[in-house]
């Protein structure tokens, strides 16, 4: 009726393994601050349960990615898209400081 955080918080003895996703800021929500980390970050594998979007605008997927990998790849899912990042961000650059040093006619 309420959601599964407010029914385990009620049922505190319920089976439940891991945390909850929650389509909020937080991303995840512990349901029992105990339970152990059961998820694994999607590149090495590392036990991880840190939600991020990939940061490659055409990307955007909802990754388990670790803090290493987080920071090897640009908190991008891959690659590739850590290469696109890269590209997106270097254009939109290029693109800010055409715009700021134009000259007005």
């Amino acid at each position: 009726k309420d959601g599964i955080i407010n029914f385990c918080q009620e049922y505190p003895d319920t089976i439940w393994e891991g945390k909850c996703f929650v389509f909020d800021q937080r991303l995840i929500s512990d349901v029992d601050p105990n339970n152990d980390i059961i998820s694994r970050c999607s590149v090495c594998s590392e036990i991880n349960d840190r939600y991020i979007n990939c940061k490659h605008p055409e990307c955007d997927e909802l990754v388990l990615l670790c803090e290493q990998c987080g920071k090897e790849l640009d908190d991008c899912c891959s690659d590739s898209c850590a290469e696109g990042h890269r590209e997106y961000l270097k254009n939109k650059s290029i693109s800010n400081q055409g715009y700021r040093f134009k000259k007005v006619v």
